[in-house]
């Protein structure tokens, strides 16, 4: 076991004021993503704790270094960090693009990030993602919509998605560990009005529902 897997029940003890959603090492054991709620809201917030820097600029959550020193003193940058950090509020179009994402296999629907030149891997401009749609005799690939995309972007960027790559030139999208417990979470406040939106979805070019408006519908009462 790592000294970043170590960590994993010293934060979980620590950070006994937040509710930890979800703690994932990475496949290679360096890197640690940790997922908080402010409790009795629905405002979230990750950061990670690694070995190394984040290879994407993309993914905008705060990064700690540790080596396996002083996890004391970790904890105390952590906990301060988390006093005054951006938190995020998971709204009902997070939920929509993320359950929209869970259901498009079975529509035969899977998301990329455009890595053209390597435009994602050199971070060389905004991320784009598109859509590869695949059903009968028919398929096509097209971006998604502009709704879509800033919410892909927006869910990239707080760890509630991630890639993995294909090829050098394919980078698949999935939900990750975060994004499964954030959804799971909030089934019970927006199921019944996602059933609604289920029956207008263009599985072809995917919009959010107009409903949704600026302010995007936070969490019900």
């Amino acid at each position: 076991m790592s000294h970043i897997q170590h960590l994993e029940p010293i934060l979980k003890k620590m950070l006994h004021n937040y509710e930890v959603i979800s703690s994932k090492v990475s496949t290679n054991g360096q890197s640690l993503y940790v997922t908080v709620l402010k409790q009795n809201t629905d405002y979230y917030c990750q950061f990670r704790i690694s070995t190394h820097s984040s290879s994407s600029s993309f993914y905008s959550n705060k990064s700690f270094n540790y080596f396996g020193n002083n996890s004391d003193k970790l904890v105390e940058k952590i906990l301060n960090y988390l006093e005054y950090s951006p938190w995020t509020s998971f709204t009902y179009a997070d939920y929509f693009v993320l359950q929209t994402l869970k259901l498009s296999s079975k529509q035969d629907i899977f998301y990329y990030i455009d890595n053209t030149f390597g435009i994602f891997d050199n971070n060389v401009q905004s991320m784009v993602f598109y859509q590869e749609y695949n059903h009968s005799k028919y398929k096509a690939i097209n971006l998604v919509t502009e709704s879509f995309n800033k919410f892909l972007k927006k869910l990239f960027s707080t760890g509630l998605l991630s890639h993995y790559k294909l090829s050098e030139d394919i980078l698949r999208l999935y939900i990750t560990n975060a994004g499964a417990e954030l959804l799971n979470r909030y089934t019970s406040v927006y199921s019944d009005l996602y059933e609604e939106d289920f029956y207008g979805i263009d599985w072809k070019n995917i919009a959010l529902p107009e409903h949704t408006g600026s302010t995007l519908i936070a969490n019900k009462e």
